[in-house]
């Protein structure tokens, strides 16, 4: 009977989580943030997605739908991630109930995971990989041996 009490604690906690459609200053700065932040000629995409950001509860199921709706590049993703980071704070100083937490290392997981070309290129080719070397040094050897024998 516990577990079947606390499973109605649990339901009224996730049924008490307002839509951040709801908080009004947040809700306001986050349709302006996405509205900004895209680059589509069409508003029937960034308007499905902003329907879709509303009726999320908490900040990490908002942080994903741009992403899983290829709304920005990967430089607004990051932008992305420092707004959800600081304008929560900011609605609530407005007037605004808090939205919850927001936790910025899983949305910068999910960047990486999601923008794997950009992820390569920002941080994976700064680092010496052996298999990359070995390719690298395969062809540096057909043009080295020119030179080598060249001396």
């Amino acid at each position: 009977m516990s577990s079947s009490s606390s499973h109605k604690h649990s339901s009224k906690k996730a049924a008490a989580k307002k839509p951040l459609i709801e908080h009004e200053a947040l809700g306001a700065a986050i349709e302006s943030f996405v509205r900004s932040n895209c680059n589509f000629e069409s508003s029937v995409p960034v308007t499905a997605a902003l329907t879709e950001l509303g009726q999320c509860v908490t900040l990490q199921q908002a942080f994903a739908v741009p992403l899983a709706r290829q709304l920005f590049a990967m430089d607004a993703a990051l932008r992305w991630v420092f707004f959800l980071s600081t304008a929560p704070q900011r609605a609530v100083e407005e007037g605004d109930e808090s939205a919850g937490p927001f936790m910025a290392d899983e949305a910068l997981s999910l960047i990486a995971s999601v923008y794997d070309v950009g992820a390569d290129d920002v941080v994976y080719s700064h680092f010496d990989d052996s298999d990359d070397e070995s390719g690298s040094e395969d062809e540096d050897e057909s043009s080295a041996p020119e030179k080598v024998d060249d001396e």
